[in-house]
């Protein structure tokens, strides 16, 4: 059973099939589209529990790859072009994360989206199959045709069903990141072709990873082969850091999130970012593992950076949305601490703060979204005492935002656990406490927003508006109907499960993230 392709296939068909019921009634699509996303969920649930072998290691032992799909495509300038696809402890976790979150995203919008409703969702599940891709494709041509096919459903999904900004938002999204899209393609390419000896037949990821290990790169453009090595990190690390994104790449992201629809939101700082980090550890920190040690130290100050100046840009909004979105930017760079530690544990921390970001930042665009459903706005100063009207509401505020903080038994509290141990014994940063000490400041800053954030809108008198102007007393606010809650609980159990039982998850990283420290001498 090819049941890579039918992960990528099945959100296809399902948006296909959205399309047609809307065309009975418009009514159908959210349903048919929400059992569509059902079965690439489903898929994913099987092929974790049946199939996929947790002892696998892909990322550096390419003959272990599991449920390996390579059939021949075309040929270009030598070079040969596979459908290439295959899971592994890296891919397998953000695969079930992008089936999860689509499910919970497709069912929180039946009350937030009105118009055009069978065009979105179609074109959400369209989204869903080319993140898939990303995280399945090991065929470099192949990889990016996915890459790049993600930006066409969240421009149009930002530009024509976001908030008043949108259309600049949509542009600034575009334009940011395929302008990184191609400085990542000139560092791909400068690789690809100017590997010398036996070299590769063919554009698949392993291939160039083993015949870079081998040392069969030459220099071109004048450049020695240690410099053109350089070169290339730089433009891979550049392309895919504006996609996580990390200081100072990150302005597009608050725009993005603002404008976009909440489910759009849930989507894009849950599975979307996470392209950036997974591109990161599968190109930068396994092809050329000798160059991101060398670079170590500026690579690990970037991250710093992200997680200070992230959650310092936090504590500044009113917003809702704009605090969770400045968060993002703070949490993904304990994953770029930890994969530049070189250290299993700081490696395994990073891919499972990817997972754990993901489940946590979905939960939180989906609160805000009910909150601003029901009081039509995210200024914190205009919200006071919600908990009176909306309990659930305020209970998965308050659960999120602790799962934000860390706190034991929520998902964050191993993922950042496993980043700051591994970090502290990492020998590739330079003075690793320090830095790692540094990263942790984040959480008192983290703790501090997201405190403010809950005691203003959660706690003290009821009130919806200004406190100096005339309101209607906030008289139709209610709590989450059943659409709206039923997701967030789901991922608030997924949140608990992971905090409660990390093995749930680590079990798949494990192998592939332990081999990754094991490129960098000393890594442990």
């Amino acid at each position: 059973m090819r049941w890579i392709t039918l992960l990528v296939v099945l959100p296809l068909v399902a948006a296909a099939a959205t399309l047609v019921a809307s065309k009975f009634d418009r009514e159908y699509a959210k349903y048919v589209a929400f059992v569509g996303s059902l079965l690439p969920l489903g898929v994913s649930v099987y092929v974790w529990q049946v199939p996929f072998d947790r002892a696998a290691n892909a990322l550096t032992h390419p003959d272990e790859a599991q449920l390996v799909e390579r059939v021949p495509w075309f040929e270009i300038a030598g070079y040969e072009v596979e459908y290439f696809v295959a899971l592994d402890g890296v891919s397998m976790p953000l695969v079930l994360l992008t089936t999860l979150l689509v499910s919970a995203a497709i069912m929180s919008a039946w009350n937030a989206i009105d118009d055009a409703q069978a065009s979105f969702y179609a074109l959400v599940l369209f989204l869903e199959a080319a993140l898939i891709g990303v995280f399945v494709a090991l065929d470099f041509f192949l990889f990016y045709v996915f890459w790049e096919a993600v930006l066409i459903p969240m421009y149009f999904l930002i530009a024509v069903w976001g908030g008043p900004r949108r259309k600049y938002a949509a542009m600034k999204f575009f334009v940011y990141t395929n302008v990184a899209s191609l400085i990542m393609f000139i560092g791909v390419v400068a690789l690809y072709f100017n590997i010398g000896g036996p070299g590769v037949a063919d554009l698949s990821m392993p291939s160039l990873t083993q015949a870079i290990a081998e040392g069969h790169l030459t220099g071109a453009f004048g450049l020695s082969a240690d410099a053109l090595r350089l070169a290339a990190f730089a433009a891979l690390f550049i392309g895919f850091a504006v996609k996580v994104p990390v200081v100072p790449f990150h302005t597009w992201l608050p725009d993005a999130h603002v404008e976009a629809p909440t489910p759009v939101s849930v989507i894009l700082a849950g599975v979307l970012l996470k392209m950036g980090t997974y591109a990161l550890l599968r190109f930068n920190f396994t092809m050329l593992p000798e160059t991101a040690a060398a670079l170590a130290a500026p690579i690990a100050l970037v991250g710093v950076v992200s997680v200070i100046y992230g959650a310092l840009l936090a504590m500044a909004q009113t917003d809702l949305k704009r605090i969770v979105a400045y968060s993002s930017i703070s949490s993904m760079g304990y994953v770029v601490v930890g994969l530049v530690a070189y250290t299993q544990y700081a490696v395994g921390g990073a891919t499972f703060q990817m997972v754990s970001h993901g489940l946590i930042s979905g939960l939180m665009f989906m609160v805000v979204g009910v909150v601003y459903h029901e009081t039509h706005t995210r200024e914190v100063g205009e919200i006071s005492g919600l908990a009176h009207r909306a309990p659930l509401v305020a209970g998965v505020f308050v659960a999120a935002a602790f799962a934000y903080m860390g706190l034991p038994g929520m998902s964050g509290f191993p993922a950042e656990l496993f980043v700051f141990m591994g970090g502290m014994a990492s020998a590739t940063i330079p003075y690793a406490p320090v830095v790692v000490a540094a990263a942790m400041f984040g959480i008192v800053l983290v703790a501090g927003y997201l405190l403010f954030a809950m005691q203003r809108t959660l706690f003290g008198e009821f009130r919806v508006g200004r406190a100096d102007a005339a309101t209607d007393g906030g008289e139709g606010v209610t709590d989450a109907s059943l659409s709206e809650a039923v997701p967030m609980l789901v991922l608030l159990a997924a949140i608990l499960a992971l905090g409660i039982q990390p093995d749930i998850a680590y079990d798949m990283i494990e192998a592939s993230t332990a081999s990754v420290a094991e490129l960098v001498e000393g890594g442990v």
